[in-house]
């Protein structure tokens, strides 16, 4: 989601009253766009080939998250939640 563009990004509940009290200024067409840019079946299934010739091609270098490849996840490692 991309904070004023798709949606509201919010950290609490006045935060999210705050957001649904603005939810008219969001403009669909830009939802859409976003939408169809980001989540389509065809772009998260060119992020899954770009991930899979990179494990084939054995490359060292990590995926970045500016690579673009997931760039919307924030996943924390098990080993770091103990």
């Amino acid at each position: 989601m991309e904070d004023g563009v798709s949606g509201y990004i919010v950290a609490d509940l006045e935060g999210a009253l705050a957001a649904v009290r603005k939810i008219g200024n969001i403009d669909r067409k830009q939802v859409r766009k976003y939408f169809e840019q980001n989540f389509t079946a065809a772009r998260m299934a060119q992020d899954y080939l770009t991930i899979y010739e990179r494990l084939v091609s054995r490359k060292k270098a990590p995926l970045a998250a500016s690579s673009g490849v997931l760039n919307w996840t924030k996943i924390t490692s098990p080993s770091n939640t103990t």
